[in-house]
């Protein structure tokens, strides 16, 4: 009930690329990646919660548009069930890496192991006060 997967930047890619081909995932994170594709969800009714992180639109870009694949991975599975916090540190991919996965470590722990597989009731009805001002529940 607690496989979980995060990635950064390709690797983020990677993860969500799992996401449309594994049905048993119960959350990830997206550092800095997002969805190249995406389609229906293995099990739709089990949708995973995401986390996204990922700097301005038009800033974190290295070779896509880093903050609009990470939006669009967002909107796609909320409108399939999914739980999703987006994180815009407003910076761009090369000089806001480290940061970005340092602001949201400690949170992004947390989320992991509040959202295993078939989680119900979802456990936020908020987001935690341990989130950076720049993450919002979707």
């Amino acid at each position: 009930s607690r496989i979980h997967s995060a990635g950064y930047s390709p690797g983020s890619c990677q993860t969500a690329a799992m996401i449309y081909a594994r049905a048993y995932l119960a959350s990830v994170i997206c550092y800095s990646g997002g969805a190249m594709t995406m389609g229906p969800l293995p099990d739709a009714r089990n949708p995973p919660a995401l986390l996204g992180v990922h700097g301005g639109v038009g800033k974190d870009i290295y070779g896509i548009d880093i903050a609009q694949n990470t939006l669009a991975l967002e909107s796609d599975l909320k409108s399939k069930g999914s739980f999703v916090i987006d994180c815009d540190d407003g910076g761009d991919h090369l000089t806001s890496g480290s940061a970005r996965m340092a602001g949201v470590a400690g949170p992004g722990w947390q989320f992991l192991k509040d959202h295993p597989y078939q989680v119900n009731p979802l456990p936020y009805t908020s987001l935690p006060a341990s989130f950076p001002s720049y993450c919002t529940k979707m």
